[in-house]
């Protein structure tokens, strides 16, 4: 589903959905739709394969493949850092079956803020600490530490989507200079 930046900070927009769906992956109990299969569905609704996803949009797609349910996620500026919010949605119903949010002291803090509402999101929706504990990698060890990296992989991603081959090269490279670990 969408993630929001209400913050300001364009370094949020792609990233955080990025990063999101790399801590939930991690799940043996959780199977995400890609950004292929979401895209398909877009073109059987008429609308582009790479229309953002609107909390609406993203609950018309899951009800169209039979999912269960989408993640929204949010990030806000606070007086004293960020605050990341995720909810999980029933797609049938619209309901908000599980929240979870986390604080980020500051930039540098907020992937590790993402990671923690994600587990603890996981843990909501019912799947054990053990799993949780054990599937938990810390997001710079499945994607990167660097948020001007990820964004760069995410823009990349888009870029793909768009049938922008060369501009998605340039972005994932750029991604791959940015942290050359990723």
């Amino acid at each position: 589903g969408p993630f929001v930046n209400s913050t300001g900070e364009d370094i949020f927009d792609a990233s955080l959905r990025r990063a999101l769906g790399a801590q939930l992956e991690q799940s043996p109990f959780l199977a995400l739709a890609g950004d292929e299969r979401v895209g398909t569905v877009l073109r059987l609704m008429k609308q582009p394969p790479d229309t953002p996803l609107t909390a609406a949009r993203a609950r018309e797609v899951c009800l169209r493949s039979g999912l269960k349910a989408f993640v929204t996620g949010a990030i806000d500026a606070t007086g004293r850092g960020y605050l990341v919010t995720l909810n999980a949605v029933a797609a049938e119903s619209g309901a908000v079956i599980a929240t979870s949010q986390a604080e980020a002291a500051g930039r540098d803090a907020v992937l590790k803020a993402l990671r923690a509402a994600a587990a603890d999101l996981r843990a909501r929706l019912g799947e054990t600490l053990a799993s949780v504990r054990q599937f938990d990698a810390p997001v710079d060890q499945v994607t990167t530490s660097s948020l001007e990296a990820l964004r760069g992989y995410a823009l990349g991603r888009e870029a793909m989507l768009r049938g922008r081959a060369p501009d998605a090269v340039a972005l994932l490279a750029r991604a791959v200079e940015i942290d050359p670990d990723f």
